[in-house]
């Protein structure tokens, strides 16, 4: 969440500091979530795998998908530091 408002990604506010008085008690941890329909889904492509520091954004072949594959997240390694949100060339990320 610190990392949010360093890259400018929230604002400081009211609202803002009571989530990171939240956030670093440990009762709120966002998560990323992509929105599949603005997300490439190329493994080749994705900056996000390379830039999730903590190894939680992976390509996976799956046949069923209109490309061949798709991008997902491994929630018990993700520390929601939110670097996916910039990495991402297709702004197909959100913190929820």
């Amino acid at each position: 969440m610190h990392s949010l408002l360093r890259q400018g990604l929230l604002r400081q506010g009211p609202l803002t500091q009571g989530l990171l008085r939240e956030f670093s008690e440990g009762v709120i941890r966002m998560k990323p979530y992509l929105i599949e329909r603005r997300c490439p889904a190329q493994e080749t492509m994705c900056t996000l795998i390379a830039a999730c520091p903590a190894g939680a954004v992976a390509y996976i072949k799956d046949e069923q998908a209109p490309l061949g594959g798709r991008i997902a997240f491994d929630y018990e390694k993700c520390d929601g530091c939110g670097k996916c949100l910039s990495a991402c060339c297709g702004q197909a990320v959100e913190l929820r």
